[in-house]
């Protein structure tokens, strides 16, 4: 992560760069097809931390938009996740 300035609140900017496997399936009735094959794929991601006075914890919060490019065989796929919870730095 690239964290702006510090302070009390801590806007930062992050890129995860990586593989997905991914497993997907469309039924039709009591059949289904199946594609799965690993992908290329990036992950730019915006959050704010907010330390906990002057301990290395903190709250975190982040929007991740997920990028998996698509293969010979199966499409691309992306998505956005959500998350909250707490970091701690060594």
């Amino acid at each position: 992560h690239y964290y702006f300035f510090p302070g009390n609140l801590m806007p930062y900017i992050g890129l995860g760069l990586g593989t997905y496997y991914i497993d997907a399936r469309t039924y039709m009735g009591i059949y289904y097809i199946e594609d799965e094959a690993w992908h290329f794929g990036l992950a730019p991601e915006l959050g704010l931390s907010i330390p906990f006075g002057s301990s290395n914890a903190a709250f975190t919060a982040n929007v991740k938009y997920n990028w998996a490019a698509k293969t010979k065989d199966t499409s691309g796929q992306s998505w956005i996740g959500v998350g909250v919870g707490f970091s701690y730095v060594f």
